[in-house]
């Protein structure tokens, strides 16, 4: 009885190396995976965590072979990101210039108006093609696909051009601080 304990003690902790070295090369792996798919830091971190634990549970049970682990992560990444769509109903979430509530506090009408100013000005600093795509994409929450249709453009093109118009709205912003 005390051997297959000690066994056991040695195989967890034999699995327990074994999914650290894993977790260290696919982490940043996985999170660029779903950060390309959701266009989110946080919602791809979260998934990116909840893949791992997935997958230390299925560890735990002895029902993973660690030779078949790239695959098994790839796959849960991608159940887990159709789950995440599922459950918000496929709707994109829609950011809006509408004022918000900071620190339980309501923007005044001036600081609405300043902000509002503030963001057509930046956008000036666009190009015409790089200010409607991100007025698609982000303001008004269109898929990178959906995107492409409006623009007649390929999808690789309408993801570049978003790429560099934040790119050129984050110098501005960062130059002027």
């Amino acid at each position: 009885m005390e051997r297959s304990i000690k066994k056991d003690t040695a195989e967890e902790y034999k699995n327990s190396i074994l999914f650290q070295e894993l977790y260290n090369t696919y982490y940043n792996k996985l999170k660029g995976y779903l950060y390309k798919r959701l266009q989110n830091k946080e919602e791809a971190e979260e998934l990116t965590q909840e893949v791992f634990y997935r997958f230390y549970r299925q560890c735990q049970k002895g029902q993973i072979d660690f030779g078949k682990s790239e695959p098994y992560l790839y796959r849960s990444a991608q159940n887990a990101l159709y789950d995440l769509w599922r459950k918000r109903g496929r709707n994109p979430r829609i950011i809006t210039m509408e004022p918000f509530e900071e620190r339980g506090k309501a923007f005044s009408r001036e600081e609405e108006k300043l902000d509002d100013l503030l963001v057509t000005e930046l956008m000036e600093e666009l190009s015409e093609q790089e200010e409607k795509i991100l007025r698609l994409r982000v303001l008004e929450g269109y898929s990178v696909k959906e995107t492409a249709g409006i623009m007649k453009m390929p999808e690789g093109t309408i993801k570049s051009i978003q790429y560099r118009a934040l790119k050129k709205l984050k110098e501005i912003v960062v130059g002027g601080l």
